[in-house]
């Protein structure tokens, strides 16, 4: 599952409304909670969202954390502690994937 599939999938329910009620209903696939697409999406989407951070200015930076930290419900000081467990886990999913390689 994509990034944007997610993402799509969490703004469905917010577009239903918008349309017309002769639209064809079109049902969203089941989400397993237990998924590892879902978890490897939320951490793809969350590095590139650290990325910007890394990569703005000192306010942009500031903003946007503090904006991701609204959007998963956490607050501001618990962003860095999860933006560094994803960092982890990306690491030890590349050493994983250089290890099967060889």
């Amino acid at each position: 599952m994509k990034v944007q599939d997610v993402a799509l999938l969490l703004l469905f329910p917010l577009l239903g409304g918008t349309f017309s009620a002769t639209a064809q209903q079109v049902k969203a696939p089941l989400i397993v909670p237990e998924d590892p697409e879902i978890y490897y999406a939320f951490f793809q989407a969350h590095t590139l969202v650290d990325l910007k951070i890394q990569a703005s200015s000192a306010a942009s930076a500031t903003q946007l954390s503090s904006s991701t930290a609204a959007l998963y419900h956490v607050s501001a000081g618990d962003l860095p502690n999860l933006t560094a467990e994803v960092r982890k886990f990306n690491v030890n999913l590349g050493a994983w994937f250089l290890q099967e390689q060889y």
